[in-house]
């Protein structure tokens, strides 16, 4: 595709039916996610203050996720082919360090609950092994994805990306809450 022509209406129709969904689906997740949060604060309330605080840190966490991903994709539609979206890709990648922050905080906790139940070390030390490996494994496919998505969103938008920013990850805004890609 030539850098200087606009993307086919077809292309845009489907990425905006899929980000519509994508968005939406994240959405009634939050909601699933809002009402456990606020059960276990009705329910548990002799629980440790870290763990209150973890909780909550996650909640606000993913409504964070939420509310710019549903920015981005209002900006999008409203404001497509501007200048204005050049100035707003960091709301693409911010919702992948949002989710990477929340899955490492939700997942070694359960390392450490698993350890302090069992007190099996090498248990311990193996899950550990796992979620540094999918970490890894995230950040090198993520790596690969920004080259990709940085034509994504040129072609989406019909404009270049902002010289001196990371590639945007276009579909960032698309991954339900919580879920890793």
């Amino acid at each position: 595709m030539d850098s200087n022509s606009l993307p086919s209406l077809e292309t845009i129709v489907s990425w905006y039916g899929y980000s519509v969904l994508g968005l939406d689906f994240s959405a009634i997740l939050f909601g699933v996610i809002t009402v456990q949060t606020f059960l276990y604060f009705e329910r548990f309330r002799a629980d440790g203050r870290f763990l209150k605080f973890m909780v909550g840190l996650l909640w606000v966490l993913q409504s964070f996720q939420l509310v710019i991903c549903a920015t981005t994709f209002y900006a999008s539609r409203m404001y497509p082919f501007s200048t204005f979206m050049e100035r707003l890709t960091w709301a693409f990648t911010f919702p992948q360090l949002l989710n990477l922050i929340s899955s490492v905080i939700s997942q070694g906790f359960f390392v450490y609950t698993t350890y302090r139940l069992i007190s099996n070390i090498s248990l311990a030390l193996f899950q550990l092994f796992l979620i540094l490996n999918e970490t890894a494994f995230g950040l090198i496919v993520s790596n690969y994805s920004l080259s990709v998505s940085g034509e994504i969103f040129s072609m989406v938008f019909g404009i270049r990306e902002p010289a001196g920013l990371s590639k945007c990850m276009v579909h960032s805004c698309v991954c339900p809450v919580g879920v890793n890609l």
